[in-house]
């Protein structure tokens, strides 16, 4: 997921100019680093996109846990409008444990939310965001994201071309079999 418009706040915001709550590098970011004596905290960020969820099946979580985190899960966040602001939700919550290590791609289907808040409508998405545990905004949250992406879903025309080529292969192999 890409866009203009990335807002961070609250501890994500913190920190001083020469050490903030995070980094942004040429191929990931960083979310409070545990270097540099940056503070505890939640935090999250949001980017304003518009998005149908409908024409996607997962959401792609590319992720390493850092040293020192303390949360237990962490959410993607889409969000409806709401008069300029964020409205309703649909939030999918990674296990953080399954992060540690190197880096590690995790999927969760989009038919699924882990929690809807208010009359969440995924066609009509305007901003997305990552948040660490909601439940516990007091503990650090420590994570280096590579990646966060939507899988779309195959368009009908191409389902039925796959559908196709594998019923002549099928054939063509009873053929050759005869």
């Amino acid at each position: 997921i890409s866009g203009a418009g990335a807002i961070f706040l609250e501890s994500w915001n913190g920190g001083s100019p020469t050490a903030p709550q995070y980094v942004q590098g040429p191929t990931s970011i960083t979310i409070e680093p545990v270097n540099g004596g940056n503070p505890t905290g939640d935090g999250y960020f949001q980017i304003t996109r518009n998005l149908n969820l409908n024409n996607f099946a997962n959401v792609e979580v590319t992720a390493r846990e850092g040293a020192g985190n303390a949360v237990g899960v962490f959410s993607v966040i889409f969000y409806n409008d709401n008069g300029g602001a964020p409205g309703a939700e649909g939030i999918y919550t990674f296990t953080a444990s399954e992060f540690s290590g190197g880096l590690t791609t995790r999927s969760l289907s989009l038919a699924t939310p882990t929690l809807t808040v208010g009359s969440f409508d995924p066609t009509d998405v305007r901003y997305w965001g990552m948040d660490g545990d909601q439940s516990d905004p007091i503990n650090s949250f420590r994570f280096e994201f590579d990646n966060v992406q939507l899988t779309p879903v195959p368009e009908p025309g191409v389902l039925a071309l796959l559908a196709l080529g594998g019923g002549l292969l099928c054939w063509r192999r009873l053929r050759q079999s005869n």
